[in-house]
């Protein structure tokens, strides 16, 4: 689901070398490094959203990644497929993981998204999150939106 929901959202502004650069194999080894770490189910958690026909979004969280003291949780993904888009579950996913972090002890979030993603960061900014700063990765300019106070997105 991960590969494949990027590659429906970022052809719009990534080149086609970075929309998916790691394999699907690759990704399928990251996700099970990343299961089977003893933090799940602690500090680190990973939502998915269901239908009839299968996985169609999750978001996995845990502690931030980037020494920013006033966020000490992070979103770090979130996906959710084109055709299920603008149900309401996103906005589910964001609340489900803002609740498993703050039960974590991680009571401020941040998430990154592309600088040129603009339905991202719209999305972000109608949940309430507030720009805090840029940086680059990769040559992309990579924008941090951030909620000191995770409860709002609950």
């Amino acid at each position: 689901m991960h590969y494949g929901a990027r590659a429906e959202a970022y052809p719009a502004f990534l080149p086609p070398e970075r929309v998916n650069w790691r394999t699907l194999e690759e990704r399928q080894r990251q996700w099970g490094e990343l299961l089977g770490d003893p933090g799940y189910g602690r500090d680190r958690c990973l939502v998915v959203a269901e239908s009839r026909e299968g996985i169609v979004g999750f978001s996995a969280g845990g502690p931030q990644r980037h020494g920013d003291p006033d966020f000490p949780g992070e979103v770090w993904s979130i996906y959710v497929l084109r055709a299920c888009q603008r149900q309401g579950l996103g906005r589910r996913l964001m609340a489900e993981t803002a609740r498993r972090l703050l039960g974590a002890g991680l009571p401020g979030l941040i998430v990154w998204t592309q600088g040129v993603n603009a339905p991202a960061r719209g999305f972000y900014e109608r949940l309430g999150g507030q720009y805090v700063r840029s940086r680059p990765v990769s040559g992309i300019e990579i924008v941090g939106y951030g909620w000191p106070d995770a409860r709002v997105l609950i």
